[in-house]
């Protein structure tokens, strides 16, 4: 026996499951425009504010994430996915289509912002000063960049971001340790491994290594620096083995408890630690 398609169509079973696909489907339709830009190819770029030229090999982490409204507060959900890349010759960045890893909750408000965290040596993200002079001395903080994400506007199939801007800076290596800290840390839930983050944990590694390992071996290196330099290394158990052995007791000080006695570590003992924990690979 022969259907025609218009009548399967309006066949009580097909009409009762196109219901249910609808009031399913209904919720989560307030947080489409966010997931679709969350999910297109983006391009933007990165600019020296001193000479309004873009800021080749600069490193950018675009980590969109959701936001919903629970208890009526606003709660962080999810990292929708994490992509790391470098800017090009004249300071441009493409981001290829990615989906993201999931939805917010209906009935929550939710919604998705998108950071543009950009690192690039001798640089800060224009507006993140306050928030480094801050960080450099507290353990928790937030900066410009990571809370106030760029414009972003369509461009037929592509997103366009606004451009982040770069200024130079002078900063001490605490205070640079703390900006990059949190990024590349494999604790992240957004952390991923693939071969370019990994390339530029090892730049990264190399460039704090160095500065350690340069200090006068008996300077006082602070816990919230150690911390940092730790998350940097390949090995993170094995570090903090080294340093157990180094420092005793001293190291298991957990800084948030008495954060007007932070305790300090030698220089020579963080060096070694390092080069143990080997770089990231």
């Amino acid at each position: 026996m022969r259907y025609s398609f218009s009548k399967i169509l309006k066949s009580p079973v097909v009409l009762a499951i196109a219901v249910i696909v609808v009031a399913v489907m209904l919720p989560f339709l307030p947080q489409f425009p966010g997931v679709m830009s969350a999910a297109a190819p983006k391009f933007g770029g990165v600019i020296d504010t001193t000479t309004g030229k873009g800021v080749p090999n600069a490193i950018v982490i675009v980590q969109p994430f959701s936001i919903a409204d629970a208890f009526f507060a606003n709660v962080s959900g999810g990292c929708l996915y994490r992509f790391v890349t470098r800017t090009d010759a004249n300071g441009d960045y493409t981001v290829p289509p990615t989906l993201p890893t999931g939805f917010g909750l209906p009935f929550t408000h939710a919604r998705v912002a998108m950071p543009v965290r950009v690192f690039k040596a001798g640089f800060v993200t224009d507006g993140d000063e306050e928030y480094i002079k801050d960080k450099a001395l507290r353990s928790s903080s937030t900066s410009r960049s990571a809370a106030k994400p760029p414009a972003t506007t369509w461009k037929g199939l592509w997103l366009r971001i606004d451009p982040v801007f770069l200024q130079p800076s002078e900063l001490s290596m605490r205070e640079e340790l703390v900006y990059f800290d949190g990024l590349f840390r494999p604790g992240s839930r957004c952390f991923d491994r693939g071969a370019q983050e990994q390339s530029i944990r090892a730049e990264i590694y190399d460039h704090f290594a160095s500065r350690v390992c340069a200090l006068p071996p008996d300077s006082d290196i602070h816990m919230a620096e150690a911390l940092a330099v730790m998350n940097l290394s390949q090995d993170i158990d094995k570090f903090y083995a080294v340093m157990r052995n180094l420092e005793g007791m001293r190291w298991d000080v957990n800084p948030p408890f008495a954060p007007h006695t932070e305790p300090s570590f030698l220089a020579r003992n963080i060096c070694q630690a390092l080069h143990e924990a080997g770089r990231p690979a």
